[in-house]
């Protein structure tokens, strides 16, 4: 009995320590998915102020159709390409993607970015940071125009 006694001690320590690999493998892994969680929301895309659908609403009452645009029926897609500042501030406004047979609706894409209001700027690993934003804009008309009447 005194020797089993001494190897249900080297099982019984073997078990811990087997137990405790697996919580330090559990630990480890909740830290790692909790840093990054954590970096995750530490890193926030820039924001127009009250978000996509306001930033659209913007575009719609700001933008102004060219109207050798509206006399030929010309319809299309720009994407405007700028930076948001880390101070919130657009700059740098450019066109990745432009329309070949309107170069008036380009600039008119290219103004109505330009009147943007400071935006919410981007974080890296809560830092404030400069980011580029690609914005596609469709220039369609309305019926009204289309029909002439």
């Amino acid at each position: 009995m005194k020797r089993l006694v001494p190897f249900l001690g080297v099982i019984f320590f073997c078990h811990l320590s087997l137990i405790a690999q697996d919580l330090a493998k559990k630990e480890t892994t909740h830290a790692h998915k909790t840093a990054s969680l954590l970096n995750t929301l530490n890193n926030v895309e820039p924001s127009f102020p009250g978000g996509y659908d306001s930033m659209y609403t913007f575009i719609q009452h700001h933008f102004v159709y060219p109207s050798k645009a509206i006399e030929n029926n010309i319809q299309g897609k720009v994407l405007v390409t700028f930076v948001v500042g880390a101070n919130g501030e657009v700059s740098n406004v450019h066109l990745s993607q432009s329309m070949e047979n309107c170069p008036e609706c380009n600039q008119a894409a290219i103004d109505v970015v330009q009147k943007f209001p400071r935006w919410s700027p981007a974080k890296v690993k809560g830092k404030l940071v400069d980011a580029t934003f690609n914005l596609p804009i469709t220039l369609e008309l309305e019926e009204e125009y289309e029909g002439g009447d």
